[in-house]
């Protein structure tokens, strides 16, 4: 089992009130969702309060196209929208970590870059979250 879950603000700088340019950056975000397939149930942009923030969801049965996409989608915006921060938690039942089996990783944006960070409250699954 592979799955994703998480949420990005998007913002074009960190500060206060963006360059002017976000609204058609957002448009470029959506036509990139679309050309990586990501259907409006694992991807979508929400506005509220005039603020935007990307969701993410997904929960394929094995690990396909969906990771790299997810990478290729996070590089696009600490490129596009350096102001962006968020969480986006990840974890493959296949994956084989040097600190064990049934981990989650958050990938982490913030500040124009992204990093992978081991989770500490939901890993290891068994027995965080799942009986043996």
């Amino acid at each position: 089992m592979y799955e994703f879950h998480g949420w990005i603000a998007l913002a074009e700088t960190s500060q206060e009130i963006d360059e002017g340019g976000l609204e058609q950056k957002i448009v470029r975000l959506q036509t990139l969702l679309d050309t990586l397939d990501f259907s409006p149930s694992i991807a979508h942009i929400v506005i509220h309060n005039g603020r935007c923030t990307l969701s993410l969801h997904a929960y394929p049965n094995r690990r396909r196209s969906e990771a790299d996409n997810l990478r290729e989608l996070i590089e696009h915006i600490v490129e596009s929208m350096p102001g962006s921060y968020g969480i986006v938690y990840e974890r493959d039942e296949q994956w084989e970590l040097p600190h064990g089996r049934g981990l989650f990783c958050a990938l982490v944006v913030k500040k124009g870059r992204w990093h992978i960070a081991l989770d500490p409250f939901l890993s290891p699954n068994i027995p965080q979250i799942e009986d043996a």
